[in-house]
């Protein structure tokens, strides 16, 4: 057919007119929700599930409406309209309404559209044979029963959920690509099969292309399987190393306290005696000796003998006062201003790795340049709806070092690297922002954490 002889509205009119249209573009929606959405704050407020399926909705049909149109004037956007339609609605919907971490977001979305697309395609060629086969049946049924395949691939995803896990940034250029090329898969297929075959394309070679979609949706759900499991692993190791590093931070802590405490006894043994001593000098009436004494002895406990910070918080107070701690025995000033709310959303092991890093990084900068009476600045407070910090330490490097995507000078790059990567992933987890920087010879690290933050919203 010319493109003259084609209206406009034409495939627009003939698709939206059948209810197996709706049924799938419905599914679709409810699927997307199911999937991507952060149902706790819903639970509150229930209107926004209708207005977040009928945002989905109204994206699925307005982007298939503008591609009805391109097709009437270029025939070979033909077979196109629906499937972007999805991709694109999908994707949106990632990007304004979902609040999980962005790579675990991507790879969830990618699997959402690619999965919508591979079961509404087998439904049509399905039900175009069956058509073949089977008189007075219409594809409408046959593309409704397929997604019944829907199910069992929304309670999989459910049970496997990424967001809660560290998800990194191989693994979701992973899923992504996966995903997307049997998405792209389907897309060539329909263009080719509409445009060059039409009705005159054989029952085998659709039989054949079921068997291929069929075996990409079981691809899919493996490599995404895959992808959980390993991102599973992953943080249950980074779990772990935050668990140490609270374990060795917490032992030196201990051993400063020690020898603190040693010091206390020996005084306490003395400290008669030097009571003793003034009482002497006060009944001889040598008044200036005693000042003299007097200031000598108050210049003993002019400095605390364990240095203790709080900042309002539990688990930052234990955190900053271990890391004092490892400062101390290498002879490293920790300078902590820090004000925060006395209860923080975010899981005390990421608090740890997070804080415990930067800090270390910034303490072994210092050791590594040998820098001169090395002193270490943190900065904690509230910023609006966040939690601001920023880690700075003295250094001799300029901002190539930043440019060259340096961010370790260890020997062992491979491993001691994860840290930076560590930090990255955990500020991302509550949809915070980190930004590092090189000014007047000073090394800023800086992040920002969502305070508003809520693991039950994210489920």
């Amino acid at each position: 057919m010319e493109p003259e002889q084609i209206s406009i509205f034409w495939v627009f009119t003939m698709t939206v007119s059948e209810w197996g249209y709706w049924v799938q573009v419905v599914s679709a929606a409810v699927f997307t929700y199911l999937i991507l959405s952060s149902r706790g704050e819903d639970r509150e407020k229930p209107w926004r599930i209708a207005y977040k399926l009928a945002f989905l909705v109204a994206v699925f049909v307005a982007i298939f409406f503008g591609f009805s149109v391109l097709m009437a004037v270029y025939r070979p956007f033909a077979g196109v309209g629906a499937w972007v339609s999805y991709i694109v609605g999908v994707m949106l919907y990632a990007l304004l309404f979902s609040r999980h971490e962005r790579y675990a977001r991507n790879v969830t979305a990618a699997i959402c559209f690619s999965t919508i697309i591979l079961v509404n395609e087998m439904g049509s060629v399905f039900g175009i044979l069956l058509e073949r086969a089977i008189p007075g049946i219409t594809d409408s049924a046959t593309k409704t029963s397929a997604l019944l395949l829907l199910i069992p691939a929304m309670a999989f995803l459910r049970r496997h959920p990424l967001w809660k896990y560290y998800v990194s940034e191989p693994a979701s250029f992973l899923g992504v690509f996966a995903n997307t090329l049997s998405t792209m898969t389907v897309i060539v297929y329909d263009i080719v099969r509409i445009n060059l075959f039409g009705p005159d394309e054989t029952s085998e070679s659709m039989m054949l292309m079921v068997v291929v979609m069929m075996t990409l949706y079981l691809i899919n759900t493996v490599s995404y399987q895959m992808i959980f499991h390993l991102s599973r692993e992953q943080t249950h190791v980074l779990d772990l190393q935050a668990t140490t590093q609270m374990d060795k931070s917490a032992a030196s802590l201990m051993a400063v306290t020690e020898n603190n405490l040693n010091e206390l006894h020996k005084i306490n043994h003395d400290i008669q005696n030097q009571y003793a001593y003034m009482r002497m000098l006060l009944k001889s009436g040598s008044y200036e000796a005693l000042g003299k004494y007097f200031d000598e002895l108050t210049g003993t406990f002019s400095e605390p003998l364990v240095p203790f910070v709080e900042c309002g918080n539990r688990v930052l107070d234990l955190i900053f006062n271990m890391e004092n701690a490892k400062a101390q025995e290498a002879g490293i000033t920790l300078d902590v201003k820090a004000a925060t709310p006395h209860t923080l959303p975010f899981r005390e092991l990421d608090l740890c790795n997070l804080y415990a890093n930067l800090i270390d990084n910034a303490m072994e900068a210092c050791i590594a340049e040998k820098t001169p009476d090395p002193i270490v600045h943190v900065t904690v407070n509230v910023r609006g709806d966040y939690l601001f910090t920023q880690v700075s330490n003295p250094t001799t490097k300029d901002k190539s070092f930043l440019e060259k995507g340096a961010h370790t000078t260890k020997e062992n790059r491979r491993l001691h690297g994860k840290g930076m990567e560590i930090v990255r992933g955990i500020v991302k987890r509550y949809n915070g922002r980190y930004a590092a920087r090189i000014d007047d010879g000073v090394y800023y690290a800086e992040f920002l954490l969502d305070l508003t933050y809520r693991e039950e919203q994210h489920e």
